[in-house]
């Protein structure tokens, strides 16, 4: 009976963190996700940001949305205030009142009460003329033809929306190096799942969707996830362009992993229960990688500790076997997934064994936190920022 739960424990837990990575990674290699077409595509794009106490990079950020490699009369962006207190008001007039009748226009919208940021986006959908909408961060920062690669896979009247790849800017630190690590797994496995059907999860600050799509449930804090679930339920793909880079600070100190990685843990388990359908029932490609790349992935400190607890109420000779053919598929296992990964060196990169299981235990931890404010019903929208993952004026980053 033991033996039984344990292999099925064990065998969730190394498809989670090696089996699935390595499967999709393979169908990545063996699959091209890039659009070969050369043929100019450029649909009217609304770029929908909120934001709330950001004067440290709200300057650098309205720059860096102005001068994309996407003709000018073809994006417009919209700025939503959630009532910031400090000042992030006054540098946005400012610079409006320098961009005055320029292209692309830029709208501005401050609200009366903070409400956070779905509640931010909904605001915005009276305003918007895109036929395609981008909502993204105010601390992530686009390569110049995001817009040029996103709009691609748009050609196909199929696709419902679009993320692209997040890249961390200061992987030269430890924990943002192991983050990039993780980011490695994730671009790998989109790559992976795009190639079949849609992709399992979705990087909020790419989020690209059709304009019908535009609209969040307020409750949700993850609300890319749950745009990325409703538009697959209404028959629509759900694609990842590589090409489409964009690029964020990862924080530096564990308050702010704290804050970053429950909050995102929390909004998945809210998904998982306003959707069970397609993350708990695996009937199609899309619930099968919903399943494996996100369910899992919340149920895995429950898991591991099962494995632990199951392990031990083995007889003593199973467990010496067990042991010795769990070290040898774990190295197979391993060695399969680091050939898979690009630039995955770890002294050419800097990456450490102990820097790398010191954030997956983290990680794990954090989901045990999420649970937590979930089972309490601490899940409130209003974004609670990382201050490590703002650049600073002085350093000017």
């Amino acid at each position: 009976m033991f033996e039984i739960l344990f292999s099925i424990f064990l065998i969730l837990s190394l498809w989670e963190f090696a089996g699935y990575p390595i499967v999709m990674g393979s169908l990545a290699k063996k699959y091209s996700i890039i659009d070969s077409s050369t043929k100019p595509h450029y649909p009217f794009v609304s770029i929908v940001i909120s934001v709330f106490n950001e004067e440290d990079v709200i300057k650098k950020r309205l720059k860096n949305l102005v001068n994309l490699n996407y003709p000018q009369d073809k994006y417009e962006i919209i700025i939503i205030d959630d009532k910031s207190e400090d000042n992030t008001v006054k540098l946005i007039n400012e610079f409006l009142t320098n961009h005055k009748e320029k292209d692309p226009p830029i709208k501005f919208i401050k609200k009366n009460h903070r409400l956070g940021k779905s509640n931010s986006l909904n605001i915005a959908i009276k305003d918007i003329k895109g036929e395609l909408v981008l909502s993204s961060d105010v601390n992530s920062m686009f390569d110049q033809n995001i817009l040029l690669e996103l709009t691609s896979k748009f050609k196909d009247e199929k696709v419902g929306a679009v993320c692209g790849s997040y890249n961390i800017i200061n992987n030269d630190k430890a924990s943002p190096n192991s983050e990039n690590f993780y980011w490695n797994l994730e671009d790998m496995m989109l790559k992976g799942e795009s190639a079949i059907d849609s992709i399992g999860t979705m990087i909020g600050s790419t989020s690209t969707c059709r304009k019908k799509f535009f609209h969040f449930d307020e409750n949700i804090i993850s609300e890319d996830l749950d745009l990325m679930v409703r538009i697959r339920e209404e028959g629509y793909y759900v694609k990842y362009q590589p090409n489409a880079k964009v690029y964020e600070h990862a924080a530096t100190n564990p308050r702010d992993q704290i804050k970053q990685r429950s909050r995102t843990s929390l909004g998945t388990i809210q998904c998982i229960f306003k959707h069970p359908g397609q993350f708990l029932l695996v009937n199609d490609y899309h619930s099968l990688f919903l399943f494996s790349h996100k369910t899992l992935r919340m149920f895995s400190p429950f898991n591991l500790l099962l494995v632990l607890i199951t392990f031990f109420l083995l007889p003593v000779p199973t467990m010496i076997i067990t042991i010795i053919c769990l070290s040898v598929i774990l190295f197979i296992l391993l060695a399969s997934l680091i050939r898979l990964l690009p630039n995955s060196n770890s002294s050419k990169n800097g990456l450490s064994k102990l820097n790398l299981i010191k954030y997956v235990l983290l990680n794990e931890f954090l989901i045990l936190v999420a649970w937590k404010k979930f089972i309490l019903g601490e899940t409130s929208t209003k974004w609670d920022k990382a201050e490590s993952t703002r650049a600073s004026k002085k350093k000017g980053s």
